[in-house]
Protein backbone atom coordinates (compact mmCIF):
# COMPACT_ATOMS: atom_id res chain seq x y z
CA UNK A 1 0.00 0.00 0.00
CA UNK A 2 1.27 3.15 -1.25
CA UNK A 3 1.75 5.94 1.74
CA UNK A 4 0.32 9.37 0.56
CA UNK A 5 2.10 12.47 0.76
CA UNK A 6 0.90 15.62 2.00
CA UNK A 7 0.04 17.94 -0.80
CA UNK A 8 0.06 21.17 1.13
CA UNK A 9 3.36 22.28 1.70
CA UNK A 10 4.85 24.79 4.45
CA UNK A 11 6.22 27.87 3.55
CA UNK A 12 10.07 28.51 5.04
CA UNK A 13 10.55 31.89 6.97
CA UNK A 14 13.73 33.98 6.01
CA UNK A 15 15.92 34.39 9.05
CA UNK A 16 19.32 37.08 10.00
CA UNK A 17 22.39 35.27 10.91
CA UNK A 18 24.01 37.52 13.63
CA UNK A 19 27.28 37.50 14.96
CA UNK A 20 27.60 37.59 18.64
CA UNK A 21 27.65 41.11 21.09
CA UNK A 22 31.36 40.82 21.13
CA UNK A 23 31.41 41.55 17.43
CA UNK A 24 28.94 44.00 16.87
CA UNK A 25 25.83 42.19 16.43
CA UNK A 26 26.69 42.26 12.60
CA UNK A 27 24.27 40.55 10.28
CA UNK A 28 26.53 38.31 8.30
CA UNK A 29 24.01 36.29 6.17
CA UNK A 30 20.05 34.96 5.68
CA UNK A 31 18.81 31.65 5.38
CA UNK A 32 15.28 29.91 5.44
CA UNK A 33 13.88 27.20 7.51
CA UNK A 34 10.17 26.09 8.25
CA UNK A 35 10.85 26.43 11.92
CA UNK A 36 13.20 28.39 13.97
CA UNK A 37 14.68 25.45 16.16
CA UNK A 38 15.59 23.89 12.90
CA UNK A 39 18.31 26.49 12.65
CA UNK A 40 19.75 25.82 16.08
CA UNK A 41 23.39 23.85 15.71
CA UNK A 42 24.15 25.14 11.70
CA UNK A 43 27.90 26.38 11.55
CA UNK A 44 27.94 29.46 9.50
CA UNK A 45 31.71 30.27 7.78
CA UNK A 46 32.44 33.55 7.29
CA UNK A 47 35.30 35.45 6.08
CA UNK A 48 36.78 38.13 8.97
CA UNK A 49 37.23 40.46 6.23
CA UNK A 50 33.04 40.68 5.25
CA UNK A 51 32.55 41.23 9.06
CA UNK A 52 35.16 43.89 10.32
CA UNK A 53 35.42 45.51 6.36
CA UNK A 54 39.31 45.17 6.23
CA UNK A 55 40.96 43.88 3.35
CA UNK A 56 43.88 42.70 5.36
CA UNK A 57 41.78 40.29 7.57
CA UNK A 58 41.24 38.52 4.12
CA UNK A 59 43.34 35.71 5.11
CA UNK A 60 40.91 34.60 8.34
CA UNK A 61 37.57 32.38 8.63
CA UNK A 62 35.24 32.41 11.26
CA UNK A 63 33.27 29.66 12.09
CA UNK A 64 29.66 30.36 14.18
CA UNK A 65 27.62 28.28 15.02
CA UNK A 66 24.00 29.01 15.51
CA UNK A 67 22.72 28.53 19.29
CA UNK A 68 19.22 30.05 19.65
CA UNK A 69 16.64 32.53 17.42
CA UNK A 70 14.79 35.32 18.75
CA UNK A 71 12.06 36.78 16.31
CA UNK A 72 13.86 37.04 13.16
CA UNK A 73 17.51 36.67 14.21
CA UNK A 74 19.73 33.78 14.62
CA UNK A 75 22.11 34.55 17.24
CA UNK A 76 25.66 32.66 17.18
CA UNK A 77 28.40 31.67 18.93
CA UNK A 78 32.27 31.59 17.93
CA UNK A 79 33.64 27.96 17.25
CA UNK A 80 37.08 28.58 15.48
CA UNK A 81 39.24 31.27 14.12
CA UNK A 82 41.27 29.73 11.11
CA UNK A 83 43.53 30.76 8.29
CA UNK A 84 43.68 29.90 4.95
CA UNK A 85 46.28 27.26 3.90
CA UNK A 86 46.77 29.61 0.95
CA UNK A 87 48.22 32.09 3.25
CA UNK A 88 50.42 29.92 4.52
CA UNK A 89 51.56 28.47 2.01
CA UNK A 90 52.57 31.80 0.38
CA UNK A 91 54.67 32.93 3.58
CA UNK A 92 56.54 29.40 3.44
CA UNK A 93 59.87 30.34 1.30
CA UNK A 94 62.80 28.76 0.62
CA UNK A 95 65.47 29.18 3.35
CA UNK A 96 62.93 30.00 6.43
CA UNK A 97 61.70 26.92 8.27
CA UNK A 98 57.82 26.63 9.51
CA UNK A 99 57.14 25.63 13.66
CA UNK A 100 53.90 23.99 13.72
CA UNK A 101 52.29 22.74 16.76
CA UNK A 102 49.08 21.58 18.62
CA UNK A 103 47.88 21.03 21.83
CA UNK A 104 44.60 21.23 23.64
CA UNK A 105 44.46 23.72 26.75
CA UNK A 106 41.89 25.55 29.17
CA UNK A 107 40.64 28.93 29.29
CA UNK A 108 39.76 30.97 32.16
CA UNK A 109 36.00 30.25 31.63
CA UNK A 110 36.69 26.68 31.29
CA UNK A 111 36.48 26.35 27.73
CA UNK A 112 39.00 23.51 26.22
CA UNK A 113 40.26 24.61 22.56
CA UNK A 114 42.58 23.10 20.59
CA UNK A 115 45.32 25.64 19.45
CA UNK A 116 47.48 25.70 16.37
CA UNK A 117 50.37 28.64 16.51
CA UNK A 118 52.71 28.57 13.36
CA UNK A 119 55.79 30.26 13.61
CA UNK A 120 58.21 30.79 10.27
CA UNK A 121 61.94 31.81 10.83
CA UNK A 122 63.49 34.19 8.62
CA UNK A 123 66.19 32.06 7.73
CA UNK A 124 67.25 28.20 8.33
CA UNK A 125 67.90 27.60 12.00
CA UNK A 126 69.29 24.64 13.97
CA UNK A 127 66.89 21.70 15.19
CA UNK A 128 67.83 22.83 19.33
CA UNK A 129 66.53 26.02 18.54
CA UNK A 130 63.39 25.11 16.63
CA UNK A 131 62.37 23.33 19.79
CA UNK A 132 63.42 26.15 22.22
CA UNK A 133 60.93 28.40 20.15
CA UNK A 134 58.38 26.14 19.99
CA UNK A 135 58.63 24.96 23.86
CA UNK A 136 58.54 28.75 24.92
CA UNK A 137 55.69 29.34 22.25
CA UNK A 138 53.46 27.16 24.23
CA UNK A 139 54.58 27.62 27.14
CA UNK A 140 53.35 31.32 27.02
CA UNK A 141 49.50 30.60 25.25
CA UNK A 142 49.09 28.18 28.02
CA UNK A 143 50.16 31.17 30.87
CA UNK A 144 47.90 33.74 28.46
CA UNK A 145 44.75 31.74 28.63
CA UNK A 146 44.96 31.42 31.93
CA UNK A 147 44.19 34.81 32.93
CA UNK A 148 41.69 34.94 29.23
CA UNK A 149 37.90 34.64 28.68
CA UNK A 150 37.61 32.05 25.37
CA UNK A 151 36.04 35.83 23.39
CA UNK A 152 38.90 38.00 24.92
CA UNK A 153 41.55 35.59 23.25
CA UNK A 154 39.21 35.64 19.68
CA UNK A 155 39.22 39.20 19.84
CA UNK A 156 43.33 39.20 20.62
CA UNK A 157 43.50 36.96 17.73
CA UNK A 158 41.63 39.23 15.26
CA UNK A 159 43.28 42.14 16.60
CA UNK A 160 46.86 40.87 16.73
CA UNK A 161 47.76 42.05 20.22
CA UNK A 162 48.60 38.18 20.85
CA UNK A 163 50.66 37.34 18.46
CA UNK A 164 52.69 40.57 18.38
CA UNK A 165 53.16 39.88 22.72
CA UNK A 166 54.05 36.27 21.79
CA UNK A 167 56.30 37.44 18.99
CA UNK A 168 58.22 39.83 20.72
CA UNK A 169 58.83 37.42 23.21
CA UNK A 170 60.05 34.77 20.84
CA UNK A 171 62.80 37.20 18.61
CA UNK A 172 64.75 37.04 21.20
CA UNK A 173 65.83 33.23 20.73
CA UNK A 174 65.39 33.47 16.75
CA UNK A 175 64.01 35.61 14.84
CA UNK A 176 60.72 35.23 13.12
CA UNK A 177 58.99 36.26 10.06
CA UNK A 178 55.38 35.18 10.79
CA UNK A 179 53.73 34.29 14.06
CA UNK A 180 50.05 33.47 13.45
CA UNK A 181 47.66 31.15 14.87
CA UNK A 182 46.62 28.53 12.15
CA UNK A 183 43.41 27.40 14.22
CA UNK A 184 41.98 28.29 17.39
CA UNK A 185 39.11 25.24 18.16
CA UNK A 186 36.31 25.37 20.59
CA UNK A 187 35.94 21.70 21.52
Amino acid sequence: MAVRKSTRKQKKAWFNIVTPKELGNYTIGETTAIEPQQLVGRNVRVNLMNILNDPKKQNTQITFNIKSVTDKNAITEIVSYELQPSYLKRMVRAGRKKIEDSFITETKDKIRIRIKPVLITRTKAQRSKLSAVRNIAKEFIIEKLKTQNFMDLINDAISTKLQREMREKLTKIYPLALCEFKAIIRL
